[in-house]
């Protein structure tokens, strides 16, 4: 598809979502050449790897914004003789010792070079080697707009980031009221549908293909820099002693390999939790279905449960029409996540 506006105007990209875009329960997610450029707005572009990753990463590594999921980084309690000379008063101390964040910020940020045509910190070195303007421009996606967002929750490591809170999926399926807009099941089903595009586009060969090549690129970047600093040796104006490898490419790789372990036990949760609980709500077990049929997933004392499991007021005998359009939503759900299930999403990342 040509995306007919925004960032990527008239680039074409390799488009990934539902063979039928008007049909909700559609769950054909591929390559798709059909959807014309009218419709390209209900597709993202998108990196494959996530820049939230490599970021994730660096915060990490400077045990900033740590929490029980992400850990702890690797050189807390690390220091070594401060190689500063006269740059950046204030910013790294006069000391005999520089802590990790300083060592980092004086090499990683302060030191400019030129790589690739480009003359920058190694940091922005590392940024740009995600696809962006001006490199790598081929390996950009267009992506389903609810998948794309349901990939980028389930690849932040910290666990304020999720991929729906429990309290937004609870209210989906009480029904809750925002002004006009009345919420119900359709908008739990929609955010599980769009789950399982986001992890069936990552499984394809090719994407995974794309997202190893991507973070791939960082770790020989990381040991790339540190080699060059290290025969940089003493550089007048900024450092007096040798650089110190830090090995950071190694911790690069198991970071990526914690994260997929990460997104892929959040998603298999995710899914396994509301799509069982919706299909208990629904359609129940096989003796409540050939006992009562449709209206047997009505509330307990018999009434019609419209309202509840429609989301909206189905109007004068109407509520077992919209119950029965529930239930044959819930049934596709539940088929494709069968169908899903036999397919497990495996690490891409195999540097093995």
């Amino acid at each position: 598809m040509t995306k007919a506006s925004g960032k990527y105007k008239d680039m074409k990209f390799e488009t990934w979502g539902p063979q039928d875009t008007t049909d909700c329960d559609d769950y054909t997610f591929e390559v798709s050449e059909k959807p014309s450029g009218k419709k390209s707005r209900a597709y993202q572009s998108e990196h494959v790897f996530e820049w939230q990753s490599l970021k994730g990463f660096l915060e990490y590594i400077g045990d900033l914004g740590k929490d029980d999921t992400v850990g702890e980084s690797p050189y807390v309690g690390w220091n070594i003789k401060n190689p500063a000379v006269g740059i950046a008063a204030g910013k790294v101390k006069a000391s005999k010792e520089i802590e990790f964040c300083d060592y980092m910020w004086l090499w990683w940020e302060n030191l400019r070079f030129e790589y690739k045509g480009w003359e920058m910190s190694a940091v922005d070195h590392l940024r740009l080697a995600i696809p962006n303007n001006d490199f790598y421009t081929d390996e950009l996606q267009l992506l389903w707009s609810g998948a794309n967002t349901v990939k980028q929750s389930l690849w932040q490591r910290n666990v304020k980031y999720q991929i729906r809170a429990e309290d937004t999926m609870e209210s989906y399926l009480a029904g809750k009221v925002e002004g006009k807009r009345r919420y119900d099941v359709n908008d739990a089903i929609n955010v599980l549908r769009d789950l399982m595009f986001a992890v069936r586009y990552m499984k394809a060969p090719s994407v995974k293909r794309v997202m190893f090549t991507q973070a791939d690129r960082i770790y020989k970047r990381l040991n790339e820099f540190e080699e060059m600093f290290v025969k940089k040796g003493k550089i007048a104006d900024h450092n007096k002693d040798v650089y110190v490898k830090l090995d950071l490419g190694t911790e690069w790789q198991k970071w990526c390999k914690q994260s997929y372990v990460v997104a892929n036990t959040k998603q298999k949760a995710f899914l396994e939790k509301w799509i069982t609980r919706i299909k208990t709500e629904y359609l129940g077990d096989e003796e409540d279905e050939s006992a009562g049929g449709a209206e047997s997933s009505g509330s307990e004392d018999g009434e019609s449960s419209g309202d509840e499991s429609g989301g909206s007021d189905a109007g004068s005998g109407g509520g077992t029409e919209l119950n029965e359009k529930i239930r044959e939503r819930v049934q596709a759900l539940v088929d494709a996540y069968e169908e899903y299930k036999k397919t497990p999403w495996t690490d891409p990342f195999n540097w093995d």
